[in-house]
């Protein structure tokens, strides 16, 4: 799997754990039982498949897919992004969608 593929689907784990009911949050700093923001769902999903069975993929750095997060949406801290107060699932999962799309684009699929 080459580094472009593996980041598509680190953001598309991300994306799909984000969608589960009740699991997005604000404000944590560390899986607070099953709820996450965007940048633990990006961790979980590239650095903990094993524990969690998440990831389609084992070794994906999900440094890359944060890297690829802020070329496609001019994002830089998602972190704070994330944690802005009035901000929405919504927008989150927008986001992802943003870099998945540029992603898969540069993945060739």
């Amino acid at each position: 799997m080459t580094d472009a593929a593996a980041v598509v689907d680190v953001l598309r784990a991300a994306r799909e754990r984000l969608s589960e009911p009740g699991v997005w949050a604000q404000g944590v700093t560390s899986l607070d039982g099953d709820r996450c923001c965007l940048t633990m769902a990006l961790s979980e999903a590239g650095c903990l498949r094993l524990h969690y069975q998440r990831a389609p993929n084992s070794g994906a750095n999900p440094c890359k897919a944060v890297e690829a997060m802020a070329a496609a949406t001019g994002i830089s801290g998602l972190t704070s992004w994330n944690d802005t107060p009035g901000r929405t699932l919504d927008e989150v999962l927008a986001v992802l969608d943003v870099a998945i799309e540029r992603a898969e684009r540069e993945a060739g699929r």
